[in-house]
This record gives structure tokens, C-alpha cells and sequence, in this order.
């Protein structure tokens, strides 16, 4: 079990990092581009299966759209989003959603995603590098949070060239009866040509977007 919570969690990783896609096969292309045209929408998620069960709310941005459903209904959700104008192999904001089944505790998975991504991307090694966990509840609900800034650089090419883009990554888990609801926002930037004031602006743009995402009382339910 810890062998497939180390690979699913590299694969976030991967995805994050924007690795370069493999070529998409002719007859799936015009498949993947009436998806991409999916429009964003709010996401509500169950974090438990009693008839009040309390919910987390994802408000997607207007301005992204769905690239990406690696969803398997109704066991595995996987969504990735960007902005409009841009493609997965070329993108500057990435939000994914998707869970753990593996790793069933909030706090520990956020622990463990940190642990892996720093020593899968050798970010440790950068003199820039930050990074900031924490772990608490949400209307008593667990809930972790992890955000790192670190050059935007693809591993395959360590060596070849030195990175020139910077990305900030915020992760924010919470606890679900039968799995770990995950929520990531990657942004990448070039530090040569932004002001101290704009970067400002792009981590609270971050922390602006997660302030949505959350963990609400359930007002369908039955009420006693």
C-alpha cells in the first residue's frame, strides 16, 4: 500500500509539473477539444454518506476551463482545469481536484505529499525553495494545507537547462469517511518579470481561490 500512495502521489506531482504529453492519437483529438469546451463549474463533494453529511464546495474560476477528466464514475474523481486560452503542455494556472483512497487520513497526506515532492523534484536543492505545511480542522472537519515556491523545472531535463519560470503550489486536503478529497493550484511565473507588488499579488490570488473552497454544513438534509 505505501508503494501505491508513493506513485499516486509522484503522479500529482507529474501533473503538476506540466510534463510534456505524449501524442494524442488523430480519433481522440476532436474528443479532447469538445471537452476542453466544458464550462467550469462549482464542485460539491460528500464527506461522508449520512443524509446530513457535510459537504466541500469548489467554486471553479469563470475564466478556466476543464482539460482534463480522468474520472472513473462514481469511485474516482480526477479534473484538471486551466485557463482558457491554454493547453495543458503550455499552461500558467493549473487546478486539479481529485482524492486519495489509499492515504485515508487528511493530515498524514498532506505530510507525505510534501515529503515525496521534495525528494522527487530534489526541491531542497534549490537556495530559493519555501515551503509551509499545516494541519487543522475545518467546522471540525481535518483539513491540511501545504505551499511551496520553487523553480518551475521538468526533472527529465535537469542538466540540459537551467529553469527560468517559478511556481507556486498550494495543496489543500480534507477528510472524507472513505478517502481524502485533494485540491491543488499551481501557478507558474517569471521572477525577471514581475515586481515585488505583482508577486504579492499572485500569492494572494492563491490564497484568494482557496478561500472558496469550503468545508459547509449540508442544507438539503433532513433537519431534526
Amino acid at each position: 500500500m505505501i508503494y501505491r500512495i508513493f506513485v499516486f502521489l509522484f503522479g500529482l506531482a507529474a501533473v503538476i509539473k506540466g510534463y510534456p504529453l505524449l501524442a494524442v492519437p488523430e480519433d481522440q483529438e476532436e474528443e479532447m477539444e469538445e471537452m476542453q469546451q466544458e464550462v467550469a463549474e462549482s464542485y460539491v463533494l460528500p464527506l461522508s454518506y449520512d443524509e446530513d453529511a457535510a459537504l466541500l464546495v469548489i467554486p471553479v474560476p469563470q475564466n478556466f476551463k476543464m482539460a482534463f477528466n480522468g474520472s472513473t464514475y462514481p469511485d474516482v474523481l480526477y479534473l484538471q482545469f486551466i485557463p482558457h486560452q491554454e493547453t495543458l503542455n503550455y499552461w500558467s494556472e493549473l487546478i486539479t481536484i481529485c482524492q486519495s483512497s489509499d492515504l485515508l487520513d487528511a493530515h498524514e497526506f498532506i505530510k507525505t505529499f510534501k515529503n515525496v515532492i521534495e525528494e522527487t523534484q530534489s526541491l531542497e536543492s534549490y537556495p530559493n525553495y519555501t515551503s509551509y505545511i499545516r494541519c487543522g480542522l475545518e467546522r471540525g472537519i481535518k483539513v491540511g494545507y501545504y505551499i511551496s515556491e520553487h523553480p518551475s523545472i521538468n526533472p527529465h531535463q535537469i542538466g540540459i537547462q537551467a529553469p527560468r519560470y517559478m511556481e507556486l503550489l498550494k495543496v489543500k486536503t480534507v477528510q472524507a469517511d472513505d478517502r481524502v478529497w485533494v485540491i491543488q493550484y499551481a501557478l507558474r511565473y517569471d521572477p525577471m518579470a514581475i515586481t515585488d507588488e505583482q508577486h504579492d499579488e499572485l500569492f494572494q490570488k492563491v490564497h484568494d481561490f482557496f478561500k472558496t473552497c469550503k468545508v459547509s454544513a449540508n442544507v438539503t438534509g433532513s433537519s431534526t
